[in-house]
């Protein structure tokens, strides 16, 4: 897969599935999660960090 020139190849393990994923520098992994992959039981909670709602 060759990444748009704006975006970053990853390359990681979910739910022990080996996954490449372009995404964009400034995408979180809650939405790289949510969106990119479609795994929506994360949730964004406070958006801080602090609630502990998209602790991954």
């Amino acid at each position: 897969m060759t990444p748009h020139p704006s975006k970053r190849l990853l390359s990681l393990t979910v739910n022990g599935q080996g996954r490449e994923v372009a995404v964009a520098p400034h995408r979180t992994l809650l939405e790289l999660l949510r969106i990119d992959l479609g795994l929506t039981g994360t949730k964004h909670g406070c958006g801080q960090g602090d609630c502990g709602a998209c602790v991954v």
